[in-house]
């Protein structure tokens, strides 16, 4: 009997100790071993697309490719080696990838976020640089869209690090203002021309070279069902493209009411529409910002007009000579 009343004791006493256990704290993680490997998780994310873009934009980005580069930039491993850690796309739209890296080292890491089915976008054979083939870009769609970014301050120690993406990319929106139906436009074929397209990004520094002249076409129908991004032109869209462009913001000089004429610009840029043809020189295109194009394309033979979305937000009308 003596020991059926001393064992709720024990059990009693048992329970103190745990419960005074369970109150201490936690032994400080270890501190990284120099020289020894860690891992390193980024997360990714596309810069500030909620507020500068339609519903559609960015909502085809679900792969991230990467290079990972020492200190002076020499190549060391990437997403395009085959045993190499891939990146997990999350329900918050950010991208997860964790890698194993020195540490002691310092590291320059570029990131590039695509559609998974875009084969437009190639890595350089020393994956420096990622080169575009226009002649396999999904023109007339959102799944050309592409995030970037290179950071070349990568320490291992912390073991999550944030960054932003942004698009190295113009986005080229055409529109036409004609008062026509859409059962009048959606058999209809445009055409686009514009020259002096970049065709390679350096990865490491973000700029852009060796031009080339882009040509794209689209059946209008195919278009319709989506909102022209500058609803104040009340336009309906006949083409839509995503090309490599400069990061320096083309020089616009404002007059009057905010119509401007601009210097320094880009591209020339040619729409073929039912038979007829309109020129406009000086196109200004920029990455991460949209060039829209609107006029009454078939009706009057004459220039439409051009606004620039900087950073996505807001309107800048420029009217081309």
């Amino acid at each position: 009997m003596r020991y059926l009343k001393l064992l709720p004791l024990a059990l009693l006493a048992a329970a103190t100790m745990s419960s005074c256990s369970s109150n201490e704290e936690p032994p400080a993680p270890e501190p990284p071993v120099p020289g020894e490997p860690v891992e390193m998780t980024f997360v990714a994310k596309l810069f500030d697309t909620s507020t500068r873009a339609e519903a559609t934009d960015a909502q085809s980005i679900n792969k991230l490719r990467y290079a990972v580069y020492d200190s002076e930039g020499t190549y060391i491993f990437g997403s395009e080696e085959e045993d190499s850690p891939v990146a997990k796309h999350g329900n918050d739209g950010k991208f997860y990838l964790t890698l194993q890296l020195v540490t002691n080292e310092k590291y320059k890491i570029a990131f590039w976020a695509q559609n998974s089915g875009v084969t437009a976008y190639t890595f350089s054979e020393d994956k420096k640089s990622i080169n575009v083939d226009y002649g396999k870009m999904p023109f007339n769609s959102q799944k050309g869209d592409a995030f970037y970014n290179c950071i070349n301050d990568v320490t291992p120690g912390a073991t999550t690090r944030q960054i932003s993406l942004s698009r190295p990319l113009a986005q080229v929106n055409v529109g036409v203002t004609n008062t026509l139906t859409e059962d009048q436009l959606k058999d209809l074929t445009s055409t686009v021309t514009l020259t002096d397209i970049p065709t390679s990004i350096n990865l490491q520094t973000g700029e852009v070279s060796v031009p080339s002249a882009v040509n794209y076409s689209a059946k209008i129908g195919d278009l319709l069902a989506q909102e022209y991004p500058y609803t104040a032109a009340n336009a309906k869209y006949i083409a839509l493209g995503y090309v490599l462009a400069t990061r320096a913001f083309p020089t616009v000089i404002v007059v009057g009411d905010g119509d401007a004429t601009g210097t320094n610009l880009l591209s020339t840029l040619t729409i073929g529409l039912n038979g007829k043809t309109f020129n406009m020189n000086n196109v200004p295109l920029c990455s991460n910002k949209r060039t829209n194009i609107y006029g009454a394309f078939l009706q009057v033979d004459e220039s439409g007009n051009v606004s620039i979305n900087p950073s996505m937000g807001g309107n800048t009308k420029i009217e081309i000579k």
